[in-house]
């Protein structure tokens, strides 16, 4: 059951299935009816954490999910990745997340949407594991993301303004393509035997095509 609009929002709650979420599950519909009832508060968004608080009667839930942000050095080498493909530069200056951003990163061992692993969840509540709190805050960061795309980055350590800036320093740091080699021999770089070489298959390409 998915609200979002976008293949980033509708992705995201996806995160959770490797926390153990499976399909059909009734506390997604219960977690869209917490936010359809206002319940999520302070929804807040940092690097390496998401937090919120669902109110409930008699009692107000704070939960945090946590991701680990990227390092100074992993953020350079994924903008290096990304300025590989122009289309990524185009996507992101729209505002959008390229398509295939973690196929591009994967190729240099890195990842914006968390892996199997790096997702970690704390609630109060007595439920073991994955529970509706999680779900709800999950689903409520979904719909704020759909809209921003570029919430994952800082989640992970990022932002806008960087995430372009290193991308196209790391584009116009890649070197042009050498310039075709020129039609034709030099005449300074042949001896006279070969000057003659070349002059005797001219002759004879000429006549031919004559």
């Amino acid at each position: 059951m998915s609200t979002q609009k976008t293949w980033w929002g509708k992705r995201w709650p996806r995160t959770l299935e490797a926390l153990g979420l499976s399909y059909p599950d009734s506390r997604i519909v219960r977690a869209r009816a917490l936010i359809r009832s206002g319940a999520v508060d302070d929804l807040l968004v940092e690097p390496g954490s998401i937090t919120a608080w669902i109110d409930q009667p008699g009692r107000a839930y704070g939960v945090t999910i946590r991701i680990p942000p990227l390092g100074e050095a992993q953020w350079t080498v994924a903008a290096g990745a990304l300025a590989g493909r122009t289309r990524s530069l185009a996507d992101l200056l729209d505002d959008r997340l390229p398509e295939d951003v973690d196929r591009v990163l994967a190729t240099v061992g890195l990842s914006l949407f968390p892996r199997d692993g790096e997702l970690s969840i704390e609630c109060p509540c007595s439920a073991r594991g994955l529970c509706v709190h999680v779900i709800t805050v999950s689903h409520a960061f979904a719909d704020r993301f759909d809209d921003d795309p570029f919430l994952l980055p800082f989640l992970r350590g990022g932002d806008r303004a960087r995430l372009l800036s290193d991308v196209r320093a790391a584009m116009s740091s890649i070197a042009p393509p050498p310039p075709p080699a020129p039609v034709g021999v030099a005449a300074g770089s042949l001896s006279a035997k070969g000057f003659y070489a070349v002059e005797d298959a001219r002759d004879a390409l000429t006549a031919w095509a004559g």
